[in-house]
C-alpha cells in the first residue's frame, strides 16, 4: 500500500481531526482555507521538485518500513501546522505583538524584534533572495484570531509612505467601538469580515520592537501553514518552484508565479490553493528535515524512532525545538518550544489516524529497509493497567451505594468517544481532568477529544498538571497550570508544590473494587470520602480509587485534599452535555505521488 492510498483512506479522519479551526464561540469546525485536496496536491509537488535541502521526505523506497518513515515525517509536519496555523484558520502572520500597550501597524516589518526585509540569504545564496521594493503594496488575506474576545487586529499590510501623505503609521486600537452608524459620518466595522470592535488609529506614530514607524517595503511577513518569512525564504521559494526557476531554464511547477513580485499569492491564490501547504513544506524541509548538527540528525532520529517501536517522546520534542529555536537536546542545551506538549499530543493523535500507534510487538524489532512486514491496518493496542478510571462497567443502580469485590469479568468495553477536537468551556466538577492547551491548564469539562486516550485522563488537577508540566524543567508552566493557566497568577511556594507529590490517588491495595448503585454522571466519593469513582449515566466508570494517607475526596475541587479541610457530606451530581460529531465528508479517488498526471488532473481548492 502506498502513502497516497493510506492518506486517502484516512481522509475523513484527517478532515475531522486535523483540518479544523477554532471558532469565536470556542467550537470546532472544518477549516475554511486548509483542505485535504490542497494537502495532497502539495505533497505531489514537493515530492517531485527539490528545494534548497531536497524534497519533502516520504521515505526512500516502496517497502512498508519506508512508508512508515514517510508517514511519521508527515505526522510531525501536520502536528506543528495544527498548532501554528490550522487551528487559527490563518495563512498570513497575524499582528500579534503588543508594544507599549499598542499593536503597531509597523509589525508588518517584523515582530519579536526582527526585520523581515533584513532576513537575507548567505553570501552564496544572495542571488536567490527577493529584492525589497519601496513601491510595493499588498495586504494580508487572513488576520489575528482572538476567539470570543473582540477587537483582534486587522490584517497586516505594506505600502509606500506617499500613499496617505504621512511619513509614519499608527496602531490598531482593539477596544474601539467601531459600529456607530448614527455618527456623521457613520462608522462601521469594515476592517475584516466578522469584526465587532477595533480600528486603525493613525493620529500618532507607533513603533514596532525594531523601532520601525512605517510599512514601506515591509511586505515579507510570514505566509504558509508553517510561515515562510523574510526576503530569503520567499526568495528561495521563487528560485526553486516559481518564475525564478523557469527563467533559469529549470523545471518549475509554477513557472508564471513570481513570489517576489506578489508574495501574497501564497495565501490568496484561488487557482493554486495548495501554495500555503507548499510554502510550509519548504520551510519544514529547509529547517527541520535537513537538520544535522552536533551529532544529531533529524532524519536519523526519525528512523530510530520508527525502528524502536515509536514509543519515546524526545523525537517530536526535538522537532519542535528545531523548528522554533534551531537547536535540539534537553533544556540545558535548548529551551523547550512554545506549546511543545500540544504539538506532541497533535503528533500522537495523527499517528493514530495513520494507524501508526506504538505496539508492544514492535519494541524488540529494529527493522531495516529490507523488512517484509505488512503495512496493513494494525490491531488496536492492548491498554496497560492505569491508575485512573479506564473503562465503563455496566452495573445496576439500586438505591444505596455498597462496595463489593466482584468476580472476574470479561474485558471491559472501551470508553465512549466525544466529538473530535472538542473545545473547552468553563470547567464543571467530577469529570476526568485533561490538559487544555489554549487555557494552559488542566480542565474537567468532559469535552476531551476522542483521541485523548485513558492514559491522559486524571482523577485530580494536581496529578494532571504534574504529569504534563514537569516541575524540574517547566516550573512556570506547572505553577500556571495549578493556578488556572496564568503564570502571573501562580503564587504557590516550592514547599507547597512538594506536598502535592504525596497526593496522587492510589488503587485499593490488593483488591479490585466496584461500586453497586451509581448515581448520575460525575465524580463521587464513597460514604467515608476516602475513595472516589466516576459514574456515567448511572454506570460506574472504571475502578474505585483511594486517596492517599491523611487525605479525603473533596467534591468541590474533585481532588484529594487534607482531611481537616474536607467536609464529608452528601453527594451531588453534575451532568455532561451530549457529544456532537462533524459530518464525514465524501472520499475522492486516490492520488499517486510521483506522477506528473497528479499535478494536471488534481482539482485545486477554490
Amino acid at each position: 500500500m502506498n502513502i497516497a492510498e493510506i492518506l486517502d483512506k484516512s481522509k475523513a479522519d484527517i478532515e475531522q481531526n486535523v483540518l479544523v479551526r477554532r471558532t469565536p464561540n470556542l467550537e470546532w469546525e472544518a477549516s475554511s482555507i486548509y483542505h485535504f485536496e490542497g494537502l495532497m496536491k502539495a505533497l505531489g509537488v514537493m515530492t517531485l521538485h527539490n528545494v534548497r535541502s531536497g524534497n519533502f521526505y516520504l521515505g526512500e523506497g516502496m517497502d512498508d518500513v519506508e512508508a512508515r518513515y514517510g508517514l511519521v515525517n508527515l505526522a510531525a509536519f501536520l502536528a506543528h501546522s495544527m498548532a501554528q496555523s490550522i487551528k487559527y484558520d490563518i495563512c498570513d502572520e497575524p499582528n500579534w505583538e503588543n508594544v507599549n500597550g499598542k499593536y503597531p501597524l509597523s509589525n508588518a516589518c517584523g515582530q519579536g524584534g526582527q526585520s523581515y526585509q533584513d532576513m537575507t540569504c548567505p553570501e552564496d545564496e544572495k542571488h536567490m533572495e527577493c529584492p525589497v521594493k519601496t513601491t510595493m503594496t499588498t495586504r494580508a488575506i487572513t488576520h489575528a484570531n482572538w476567539g470570543a474576545e473582540p477587537g483582534a487586529p486587522a490584517p497586516l499590510f505594506c505600502q509606500p509612505k506617499s500613499v496617505d501623505g504621512t511619513p509614519y503609521t499608527g496602531f490598531w486600537d482593539p477596544k474601539y467601538k467601531c459600529d456607530r452608524p448614527y455618527r456623521d459620518p457613520p462608522e462601521f466595522c469594515d476592517a475584516y469580515e466578522g469584526q465587532v470592535a477595533g480600528r486603525i488609529d493613525n493620529s500618532v506614530s507607533a513603533a514596532n520592537m525594531a523601532a520601525r514607524i512605517d510599512v514601506e517595503g515591509c511586505c515579507w511577513w510570514g505566509r504558509g501553514v508553517i510561515p515562510a518569512q523574510g526576503v530569503c525564504s520567499i526568495g528561495r521559494l521563487n528560485y526553486f518552484l516559481g518564475k525564478g526557476a523557469a527563467d533559469a531554464g529549470r523545471p518549475s511547477p509554477y513557472p508564471k508565479i513570481d513570489f517576489c513580485e506578489d508574495p501574497e499569492v501564497i495565501c490568496g491564490s484561488a487557482q493554486h490553493s495548495e501554495l500555503k501547504w507548499v510554502a510550509g513544506m519548504t520551510e519544514w524541509v529547509d529547517t527541520v528535515q535537513s537538520y544535522d548538527k552536533d551529532g544529531y540528525s533529524y532524519l536519523e532520529d526519525l528512523k530510530r524512532f520508527v525502528n524502536g517501536g515509536m514509543t519515546y517522546d524526545t523525537f517530536i520534542m526535538n522537532a519542535s525545538k528545531i523548528l522554533q529555536h534551531g537547536c535540539h537536546g534537553d533544556y540545558t542545551r535548548c529551551h523547550a518550544a512554545d506549546g511543545a506538549w500540544e504539538r506532541m499530543d497533535n503528533f500522537k493523535m495523527i499517528m493514530k489516524l495513520f494507524r501508526l500507534e506504538a505496539r508492544e510487538e514492535e519494541l524488540a524489532t529494529a527493522s531495516s529497509s529490507s523488512s517484509t512486514s505488512s503495512f496493513s491496518r494494525p490491531t488496536p493496542p492492548t491498554r496497560p493497567t492505569r491508575t485512573h478510571p479506564p473503562t465503563i462497567h455496566p452495573t445496576p443502580r439500586p438505591s444505596s451505594i455498597v462496595i463489593v469485590t466482584p468476580p472476574p469479568s470479561p474485558a471491559p468495553s472501551p470508553m465512549p468517544t466525544v466529538e473530535p477536537g472538542s473545545p473547552t468551556a468553563k470547567p464543571t466538577p467530577r469529570m476526568p481532568w485533561y490538559v487544555n492547551y489554549d487555557l494552559r491548564t488542566c480542565v474537567n469539562d468532559g469535552k476531551q477529544a476522542d483521541w485523548v486516550d485513558q492514559s491522559r485522563l486524571y482523577g485530580s488537577k494536581e496529578v494532571c498538571c504534574r504529569k504534563y508540566f514537569d516541575y524540574s524543567e517547566y516550573k512556570s508552566d506547572y505553577l500556571a497550570c495549578i493556578s488556572g493557566g496564568s503564570a502571573s497568577d501562580s503564587g504557590r511556594s516550592e514547599s507547597g508544590d512538594a506536598q502535592l507529590n504525596d497526593q496522587e490517588p492510589k488503587e485499593e491495595a490488593g483488591v479490585t473494587l466496584q461500586v453497586i448503585g451509581c448515581p448520575p454522571s460525575g465524580w463521587y466519593s464513597t460514604p467515608d470520602c476516602k475513595s472516589f469513582f466516576m459514574c456515567k449515566n448511572g454506570r460506574q466508570f472504571g475502578e474505585v480509587m483511594r486517596c492517599g494517607e491523611g487525605l479525603l475526596f473533596d467534591k468541590k475541587s474533585s481532588s484529594c485534599l487534607p482531611d481537616h479541610i474536607v467536609k464529608c457530606d452528601s453527594l451531588t451530581s453534575q451532568s455532561k452535555p451530549p457529544p456532537t460529531q462533524l459530518k464525514p465528508p465524501t472520499t475522492p479517488p486516490p492520488v499517486q505521488f510521483g506522477s506528473h498526471e497528479h499535478h494536471s488532473k488534481t482539482r485545486p481548492n477554490t
